[in-house]
């Protein structure tokens, strides 16, 4: 069944809600106001008629919100007709309208805004304009009308590249769409999968939501039968426990329809513009970016507040951050013929270990734990969990001493805000072409101090047109945000090895001292991580114009961990270990095969605590 927009006039059944819900009666009909300055037929007025129950001073006032409205979005909307966003439409799985109406004749609006929606694709503006074609569509069908429409807002997946996505202007514009602008009848609004970040969202919009839509506004999570108790299951896709063949979010089966009526939209929109300027417009108080800001801090305290208090939504979060649960169930990945295998418990030699190099006994790390909380409990900025799994994570590097591991945490996500170019959608997925290079390399075996290996080619292998500088450097960050979950580097700590094989003149212009500065600003000073040692090999002389770059940055103790091996393999094994090494280098045992997708798909094993959790913390300092 193709999907079409329904003109005829409204039958005997709908013309009883009409007269018991809008009061809809030839009386009121003929008394609509003359003095409205917009198209003065009935078809027209009946748009706005029917929404405000045929009061028409009511219906006056909507149309002048309306021009309102649509003057101060002007830049967005003027000219706006279907083939505009044709591809967003077709190409995007964001919005769908159901063919057909549910249990009460209603129209049902799906919205899909959790991992469907791509926001560096189709942006919130985008997103905007296609849901304001559909009402523009919705407005021509009189049952509509009266009868209304409901939207599910599906919320399955939601992280935060979708939550950064949803703009404070985007906010405040789609509910003063809503709530001041909207010419048909909005029943229900259901939001259905929303995850435990969906809290925050709702923080942001809850200060600017009226009671009339509040109370319209149902919250069901993964229970379906709480959406059937308002939606038969007979109206609804298997999407939605529903009785109807499963549906996309693409607006394929409807895009043709409202296509047809492109004509009628430019009428429309021509209409109501040219006569929007003999209005009076109501000039209503927009709040101010001081009271955005202040609401928006409000929210974030409130939401903040919610997780701290309530134990259930405490344990989400932590279930969210799960280390140990994401490393027992890590994918398996093949390096250099071998498994690379994540140590998840602490036996007697790592515990011997940590208690000499780190002063980890029972009694250190209880104490340490506690003073930790203190000092982030006395940070109002600071939003991050609190359990003990997260925060050895910072006490470790810090040889369990709080206040610097309070410190560290702090610089952590100072970093967050000052290059906010490197954590913008900081996540494997984001980066699978990246990882698929061969350019980082995280070895299977261990160095002779138990450390981790990792292999960086920054020589002839790295194409600075292919991948940027800092494209490089954010998938290093992946790599050691994910080392470090692992107990068993948070204790032997991590080692680089840089090949600068085929080095050239070419590679130069992209190591600024700009970035020189800001690699070396969270070597030092961010990365929660004991980094061992740098080892530099296959270096061109080139190597000491760049290095001349970095070196006044350099604080001693990072200075004294960087060695330059050259094509010199005694001192690396020395260091390291022969059978630590790939062959290449010196080793016994590894030979070099490429890795293709397969680190990509092991680091995705992470994409949830990147969206979800890192920089959902930096989101509210």
């Amino acid at each position: 069944m193709s999907f079409e927009l329904e003109e005829y006039p409204i039958d005997s059944e709908t013309k009883v809600v009409a007269v018991k819900e809008l009061r809809e009666t030839e009386e009121n009909v003929k008394n609509e106001d003359k003095t409205l300055h917009f198209r003065t037929d009935d078809e027209f007025l009946m748009i706005f008629l029917r929404p405000c129950k045929y009061y028409p001073e009511s219906a006056y006032e909507l149309i002048k919100r309306i021009a309102d409205f649509k003057q101060k979005q002007a830049a967005l909307l003027d000219n706006l007709i279907p083939s505009d966003e044709k591809k967003s439409f077709l190409e995007h799985n964001v919005v769908n309208v159901l063919k057909t109406r549910d249990e009460k004749r209603r129209r049902v609006l799906l919205i899909n805004v959790g991992k469907t929606w791509d926001p560096s694709k189709i942006n919130a503006d985008q997103l905007f304009r296609l849901l304001y074609l559909v009402h523009v569509a919705a407005m021509f069908e009189p049952e509509t009308q009266v009868r209304g429409s409901i939207v599910i807002m599906d919320f399955d997946g939601l992280s935060m590249k979708q939550v950064m996505g949803l703009t404070p202007s985007f906010n405040m514009r789609l509910l003063t769409f809503i709530q001041d602008a909207l010419p048909f009848r909005l029943k229900e609004v259901h939001i259905v999968k929303q995850p435990f970040l969906f809290n925050m969202v709702w923080q942001m919009f809850k200060p600017f939501v009226r009671e009339k839509l509040k109370k319209r506004m149902f919250f069901h999570g993964t229970k379906m039968s709480s959406l059937h108790s308002h939606i038969a299951p007979s109206h609804l896709p298997k999407n939605y426990g529903g009785q109807l063949p499963e549906i996309d979010y693409t607006s394929a089966d409807w895009y043709p329809t409202i296509l047809q009526y492109e004509d009628r939209i430019k009428e429309m929109k021509n209409t109501i513009m040219e006569d929007s300027t003999s209005c009076s417009t109501r000039k209503k108080d927009e709040p101010s970016k001081e009271l955005c800001d202040e609401l928006l801090s409000e929210a974030k305290s409130e939401f903040r507040e919610e997780v701290l208090s309530d134990e259930s939504s405490k344990n989400k979060f932590v279930e969210l951050a799960s280390i140990k649960n994401k490393l027992e169930h890590l994918p398996k990945l093949i390096v250099y013929g071998k498994e690379l295998k994540v140590v998840t418990t602490i036996d007697d030699k790592l515990k011997e270990k940590a208690r000499e190099e780190l002063r980890e006994t029972p009694e250190v790390v209880a104490e340490a734990l506690k003073d930790i909380r203190k000092l982030l409990k006395g940070d109002s900025d600071l939003f991050i969990p609190d359990h003990d799994e997260f925060l050895t994570i910072f006490l470790r590097p810090c040889k369990w001493y709080p206040t610097s591991a309070f410190h560290l945490i702090q610089r952590y996500y100072q970093f967050h805000l000052n290059y906010p170019y490197i954590v913008e959608n900081l996540t494997p997925m984001d980066l699978k072409k990246c990882f698929c290079s061969n350019l980082l390399i995280p070895l299977p075996t261990e160095c002779i101090d138990g450390s981790r290996l990792v292999i960086v080619h920054g020589g002839g292998r790295w194409k600075p047109k292919e991948h940027s500088i800092y494209e490089l450097f954010r998938c290093l960050v992946i790599l050691l945000e994910a080392a470090i979950k692992e107990p068993k580097t948070q204790i032997t700590g991590v080692q680089v090895i840089i090949d600068g094989k085929n080095l050239s003149f070419s590679h130069v212009p992209h190591i600024t001292p700009k970035f020189a500065a800001m690699i070396v600003d969270w070597v030092q000073r961010c990365l929660p991580c004991r980094l061992k040692n740098i080892h530099v090999v296959n270096q061109p002389f080139i190597t000491n114009m760049i290095f001349s770059i970095f070196k006044p940055f350099l604080a001693e103790k990072l200075y004294k961990r960087i060695h330059f091996h050259g094509t010199n393999r005694e001192k690396l094994i020395s260091m390291i270990g022969k059978e630590a090494l790939p062959k290449e280098y010196g080793g016994s045992e590894l030979s070099e095969s490429p890795l293709g997708e397969d680190i990509w798909h092991f680091l995705c094993h992470w994409q949830e605590e990147f969206e979800s959790n890192l920089i959902l913390f930096h989101w509210f300092l």
